[in-house]
């Protein structure tokens, strides 16, 4: 059985090297893919000849003119048949989608996968046949193994065989793989997800079905949330799912930068697929409600009815080729988008209105006391002149004489804290800040060929010395933030190694310290919470080094 498996796997380096040979040349016929023809003569090998055209003389014309050889590097085709007629000779025969018949010679092997490989000429290698037979007619000879994957091997006792037999079953789940053959025929090499020649594929667009029809009966204010932005925004929920699918990479990067937080890949990758699946019932719902106005038709109005037929719309053109994977991809990223753009217009509802920030940046000055007399004056005033109005002074009164005169002295307005005086910064500008500090630290570690404990120590170290110099990071500069303490004390040293610290712990918790800051009133993190910090927005224009 080794021995078998070796000799498949071979078959299969074989295949991928006649894939890569036969990429440069595309002008052969339709039922056969020639790579290179060369004659081989006999009194006139001296002479050099052209290489004949393309378009290869059948065994008829052949036959009139006397034998001529063609040796071929590769035959290869996809979704036909190929046929090496008995003049021709080729180093390996691969057929994909399609029946392989040998006359001629092959020096390789003749594989095929989704269709038969009939012999009647000579294989000097192996004979491999994935979902489907071998038929060995009489006068075949192959020099090495007979493999049939899914199928049977027909052997002609005039047939001659060099190596052994073997009939690989699938058992009786799979008895044979001609649901795979139409499939890959009919499906996979035509662009489209659906065929009519195809009956498993509508089982499963069926099942599909039925969990969109449960979606939309259960979830009903989620699909009608989604359906509101589809109605609203329609352009910008398809960006939305456009910019989501591309950063789902690097959300997986950041869960794979610790080892514990690859455990929140699965439940991210779960709640996509849940996002997709409303945001395509909202979409179906959203067509067939189009349709309907444009027809003003009343039925077409009702939820239900427009879901149905928005599916059966999106569901009939995925039967056209090419069109149907571009339907497929389509959908499902505006699906995608209009879940993001519903989530966010949830959040921004439930977030309460943030309180209207100061003009200046000081507290307002309480207003002046009153000029007031000198007590010593008052007491050495004579008694007659109680009843006397003071005398006039000329000039300009000054209002804060009076309390010099007493000795206290003016009372300067306090400065707000920083953390008042700006607005907090927005869930995605910091996410956007920290992404690029993240790059910064990731090319710094793979300069230093830094592991993952260098790493972290490289990262804790950056962010606390630039939270400690400037109050800010090189990607909160680019984004426009800033670090304050509630308190209004300046962020010192030991704030930002407990800050930086505690960010420790807000991503090993499946990032869930960071995606609080989404959810918070005061937009602060867990690590913003341990260190009494939050993250303040900057007015436009202003550079690291006047931090």
């Amino acid at each position: 059985m080794k021995t078998h498996l070796l000799k498949f796997t071979l078959a299969v380096a074989l295949t991928a090297s006649a894939l890569c040979a036969a990429a440069p040349l595309h002008a052969a016929p339709p039922y056969r893919l020639a790579l290179y023809a060369q004659a081989d003569t006999n009194a006139e090998a001296a002479e050099p000849k052209p290489a004949p055209a393309p378009d290869i003389a059948t065994d008829a014309s052949i036959a009139g003119t006397g034998k001529q050889i063609v040796n071929r590097e590769a035959v290869v085709q996809f979704g036909g048949d190929a046929h090496l007629l008995t003049n021709e000779t080729a180093e390996v025969v691969v057929v994909i989608g399609g029946n392989g018949r040998v006359d001629g010679t092959v020096k390789e092997a003749l594989v095929v996968i989704g269709g038969n490989a009939i012999v009647q000429g000579e294989v000097r290698g192996e004979v491999v046949a994935v979902g489907g037979n071998v038929k060995l007619l009489p006068g075949a000879k192959v020099g090495g193994e007979v493999v049939s994957v899914g199928g049977k091997v027909e052997c002609d006792p005039d047939a001659t065989i060099g190596g052994q037999v073997q009939e690989v079953s699938l058992g009786m789940a799979f008895p044979d793989l001609k649901w795979l053959t139409d499939w890959l025929v009919e499906c996979v090499f035509k662009l489209r997800p659906l065929s009519f020649k195809v009956g498993w594929v509508w089982l499963v667009a069926l099942s599909f079905f039925l969990v969109y029809l449960l979606t939309a009966v259960a979830l009903r204010r989620p699909v009608a949330a989604c359906l509101r932005q589809l109605e609203d925004r329609p352009a910008t929920t398809f960006l939305a799912g456009l910019l989501g699918k591309m950063l789902v990479p690097f959300v997986i990067g950041l869960f794979a930068i610790t080892g514990i937080g690859l455990l929140g890949v699965p439940f991210l990758l779960a709640a996509l697929v849940v996002a997709v699946v409303i945001g395509k019932v909202a979409l179906f719902e959203y067509l067939g409600l189009a349709l309907g106005r444009v027809s003003k038709h009343e039925t077409l109005q009702k939820p239900l009815v427009a879901f149905l037929v928005g599916w059966a719309i999106l569901t009939l053109l995925c039967v056209v080729p090419i069109l149907g994977f571009v339907i497929v991809g389509v959908s499902a990223l505006w699906g995608l988008g209009a879940a993001l753009m519903a989530v966010f217009a949830r959040s921004r509802q439930e977030r309460p209105p943030a309180p209207p920030a100061p003009t200046g940046g000081t507290y307002p000055a309480y207003p002046p006391l009153a000029p007031a007399m000198p007590m010593a004056a008052a007491f050495a005033a004579p008694m007659s002149g109680l009843g006397e109005p003071p005398p006039a002074t000329s000039g300009a009164v000054n209002p804060g004489a009076g309390v010099a005169s007493l000795g206290v002295p003016p009372v300067q307005p306090a400065a707000l804290p920083e953390a008042l005086t700006f607005p907090r910064a927005t869930f995605w500008q910091r996410m956007a800040a920290g992404f690029l500090d993240l790059i910064l630290c990731i090319v710094a570690g793979a300069i230093l060929s830094l592991g993952f404990p260098g790493f972290l120590m490289v990262t804790i170290a950056y962010f606390t010395a630039m939270l400690a110099w400037k109050h800010s990071t090189i990607g909160g500069t680019i984004v426009g933030l800033r670090v304050a303490r509630l308190d209004g004390k300046p962020l010192d040293w030991t704030v930002a190694l407990v800050r930086s610290l505690a960010a420790c712990l807000s991503t090993a918790v499946l990032f869930l310290g960071f995606f609080w800051i989404a959810s918070d009133a005061e937009r602060q993190g867990w690590h913003d919470r341990i260190a009494g910090t939050v993250v303040v927005k900057l007015p436009r224009g202003t550079p690291l080094v006047m931090l």
